[in-house]
């Protein structure tokens, strides 16, 4: 559940957890190398105002049975 709370962070709907803001829970995921890392790229990550979203409707692209505004793709290289 942590992409779910860095989710919940990037909408507004929940504060940035200190593990995330200091980079621990991405190096811990193994998606940085080292802690600042993680914490730099997380800093830089927009996110929008509390309130400012009143929802998302998330599902897989084959699965949706409505038309997507956005399509997010993502890989690990």
């Amino acid at each position: 559940m942590k992409s779910v709370t860095v989710s919940a962070s990037a909408f507004g709907f929940k504060p940035l957890p200190e593990k995330l803001q200091n980079g621990q829970m991405m190096t811990g995921m193994g998606l940085f190398g080292n802690p600042a890392a993680a914490a730099k790229t997380i800093g830089l990550m927009p996110r929008m105002k509390p309130g400012e979203c009143a929802g998302v409707l998330v599902a897989p692209l084959a699965q949706a049975d409505f038309i997507p505004d956005v399509v997010v793709l993502e890989g690990k290289p």
